[in-house]
């Protein structure tokens, strides 16, 4: 059992994988199924899988008690178990896959400024993590990503509220200077009875109300 390929498996895993697989075997099988007793004594050894207790004949009259010793009880529950390891690592690698693929479609949502798809794409992520059982770092991780894109798409149509009432005020103000600089009031009859120290003093007056106005 020492060099087998569910002992090869289990002794890349670290601490808290071997926590996270006891989760998804819970799932997958009962606590009293064999398969998951076979788990029980690779977590009680870990580490250490060259303990006296990872001895087939140890692990059969744990297993199935003091009858006769089969090698094949033994084989077939340490590969049901491998494939069972097997579907965990594979779950864990496309939960990130997939993940990421909707997120990466989430941010081109954002940077189109999609607004109603940027929502509704990150409801479907939310689910995602609502759905994920196990509350590891990568799910916070996760919930982080999600979250900062969130905040960046607020700031991002707060800018572009913000950018649209300077416009207006630009336009405002274009207005009113159009209405204060209509030719006739420049004619030459009007003009000649303004001196040219007024003139300067109304276009100081206009640059300090369209600073206020813009401001």
């Amino acid at each position: 059992m020492h060099n087998s390929k569910l002992t090869q498996v289990l002794a890349s895993f670290s601490d808290k994988e071997i926590k996270e697989l006891d989760k998804y075997l819970l799932y997958q099988a009962d606590s009293s199924s064999n398969v998951y007793q076979l788990f029980e004594i690779y977590k009680n050894a870990y580490p250490d899988f060259f303990s006296k207790h990872l001895v087939k004949q140890q692990v059969f009259k744990t297993l199935f008690g003091n009858g006769e010793y089969k090698d094949v009880k033994v084989r077939e529950q340490m590969s049901a178990l491998r494939k069972l390891t097997e579907g965990f690592l594979i779950q864990q690698e496309l939960q990130k896959v997939d993940f990421y693929n909707n997120l990466a479609l989430l941010k081109q949502y954002r940077k189109r400024n999609i607004g109603n798809l940027f929502q509704q794409q990150e409801k479907n992520i939310q689910q995602l993590l609502d759905g994920d059982e196990y509350l590891n770092i990568e799910n916070f991780k996760r919930a982080f990503l999600v979250a900062d894109e969130k905040n960046n798409f607020f700031e991002q149509q707060q800018n572009i509220t913000h950018d649209d009432s300077i416009s207006l005020k630009n336009e405002n103000f274009d207005k009113f200077e159009v209405n204060f600089r209509k030719p006739h009031i420049f004619h030459h009859k009007i003009k000649r009875n303004i001196s040219k120290e007024n003139v300067v003093k109304f276009d100081v007056l206009l640059r300090n109300i369209k600073f206020f106005i813009t401001k």
